[in-house]
């Protein structure tokens, strides 16, 4: 009987199966950090059907029926020409780095997203890398403030062009008023300056709040004589309180400095606000305008005015209307006295 024999032939694999593991857990690893990514990420293969998408890419695409009418999931671009440009710049090479897109979700809303897409190798096989990052938020941003600058821009002209009219106006009367006119006349001419005074006082007065409520309004310190500019709009409105028979008196306590730091303008007008209420508003008697010491820590003076009047007074329960821009405390009082309800706001 014949002895049968066999040949074996035995190769040490390990280190082949060692590479195939690293490069499995590698694969794992890469898939587990594409998952978790903020970014939208896809794989295709070069005729555009997914391999692999995480989360993000999910929420970025949407189903939809090709013409087979198979659903079929993937990215829906609001110009499909952008989307087979981009995959034949990659077929030739080209590694596509933050081209700006538009996408259609499924929801139908449209997101702004930049797009990268690079060749790849993914289970052995030549694939698409595709990653989306979604800037549609920047995109409403920097819509919204060209919105913004362009209507600050309309509005800043529009200004412009109104004192430029109104300062017209002001000059052209003013000069008539040195003519020969009859007393009727001068008497309207009077009106036409006092109506512009008027409205280039409301636009100071809503251009300052807009300021204030923006948070640029300037406070400019500079070296100020207290008892000059009390004194001074003391006698710009003395004509006013005059002409209705009232008082108007300025009182400033001998301990008050004279000579401080602070906004010469911003205290002006303050004073020219209260005082200008209390004229409006006070029928007969008399304005005083206070000014007293409250207290001096170092160099910093702490100090109040007080604009006291004998006119009808507010009632307690319209105080909180007062600084409430646009609002008037006496909605018949400011008929008939006028003003926008933003001087004291």
């Amino acid at each position: 009987e014949g002895r049968r024999y066999f040949t074996a032939v035995m190769q040490d694999i390990t280190d082949r199966l060692e590479a195939e593991k690293i490069r499995d857990e590698g694969e794992r690893a890469l898939l587990d950090v594409i998952e978790a990514s903020p970014v939208a990420i896809g794989i295709t293969d070069h005729s555009g059907r997914l391999l692999y998408w995480n989360t993000q890419f999910f929420q970025m695409g949407r189903n939809y029926r090709d013409e087979s009418g198979n659903h079929t999931f993937g990215l829906v671009f609001s110009q499909p020409s952008v989307h087979s440009k981009l995959l034949a710049r990659v077929h030739d090479g080209e590694r596509v780095l933050n081209e700006e897109a538009q996408l259609v979700l499924g929801s139908d809303a449209i997101a702004w997203v930049l797009v990268s897409m690079q060749n790849m190798v993914f289970e052995g096989k030549a694939a698409v890398l595709t990653w989306l990052y979604n800037i549609t938020a920047l995109k409403e941003q920097e819509q919204a403030l060209m919105e913004a600058r362009n209507d600050a821009e309309k509005a800043s002209r529009a200004k412009s062009d109104f004192l430029a009219t109104m300062n017209g106006v002001v000059a052209m009367s003013e000069i008539l008023d040195q003519t020969e006119l009859t007393d009727g006349q001068r008497a309207m001419t009077t009106i036409i300056r006092d109506s512009a005074a008027v409205l280039l006082a409301i636009i100071d007065d809503v251009l300052d709040f807009s300021k204030i409520e923006a948070g640029r309004l300037d406070i400019s310190p500079t070296s100020l004589s207290l008892s000059q500019i009390v004194e001074g709009v003391a006698d710009l409105l003395g004509a006013r309180s005059a002409e209705k028979g009232l008082e108007l008196v300025a009182f400033l306590d001998p301990d008050v400095p004279d000579f401080l730091l602070g906004d010469p303008v911003r205290v002006r007008q303050v004073l020219l606000n209260l005082i200008g209420n209390a004229i409006k508003f006070t029928e007969k008697g008399h304005i005083l305008v206070e000014v007293t010491m409250m207290g001096q820590q170092g160099d910093v003076a702490e100090l109040l005015f007080r604009i006291i009047d004998t006119g009808p007074g507010i009632p307690a329960d319209l105080h909180g209307q007062l600084f409430r821009p646009f609002v008037q405390a006496d909605t018949s009082t400011a008929r008939r006295g006028g003003g926008t309800g933003l001087g004291l706001s």
